[in-house]
């Protein structure tokens, strides 16, 4: 998993280089497009562990937001899911329509967080812990993940069950299916990531 943690790194210093350099870039997109890049990229990732992704999406879900906060925001969530989800488990990804917001679902059938915990989950300076296969942090922190969404106007909440698994789930602001044009292309914005990253 090492390249792709690599990847993420490389993203994640990118996208707060563009952020302090240029600020944010809410734009008109496909957030279910976006959730299959990231089901893709982190694939063999899942496969190496025996894992299983189950993609619930039900319908096209256009939001605006910057397309570079939302691609890390599900790559870590995606990630995370992975790290501490157990050989043979499943992840699942899932959208729904919240009045003005789409929620995308990150499920996991992983070792869950203790209750006792649960506040400190989405602090400042938590440390990453290994993952069932030893597996290392990304250095992107949920609580980075938390400051994205909430600077594009939605929110991130979880539960878990200790040795059952946890869900996170987050908004962003829904677009009318006549606004819907012109829609960046998500496939675009991935090119000049990886390249900036590289």
């Amino acid at each position: 998993m090492d390249a792709t943690l690599h990847l993420l790194d490389n993203l994640l210093n990118w996208s707060m280089a563009q952020i302090r350099n240029e600020g944010m870039k809410p734009k008109v997109f496909a957030l279910d497009d976006l959730v299959e890049e990231c089901l893709t990229l982190l694939l063999n990732d899942a496969e190496r562990k025996e894992l299983m992704f189950q993609n619930h999406l039900t319908t096209r879900c256009f939001v605006r937001a910057d397309v570079d906060m939302t691609r890390l925001i599900l790559r870590n969530l995606i990630g995370n899911a992975i790290k501490f989800t157990p050989s043979g488990g499943c992840i699942s990804i899932a959208n729904r329509r919240e009045g003005a917001f789409w929620e995308i679902a990150v499920a996991d059938t992983g070792v869950g967080i203790p209750k006792a915990d649960w506040d400190k989950v989405l602090g400042i300076g938590v440390r990453s812990t290994l993952g069932t296969d030893r597996e290392r942090g990304t250095g992107l922190g949920l609580r980075l993940c938390k400051d994205f969404v909430e600077m594009n106007g939605g929110k991130l909440s979880f539960t878990s069950e200790l040795k059952t698994g946890s869900v996170f789930r987050f908004t962003l602001p829904a677009v009318a299916k006549e606004a819907h044009l012109p829609i960046t292309s998500v496939q675009d914005e991935a090119e000049d990531a990886s390249v900036a990253a590289g």
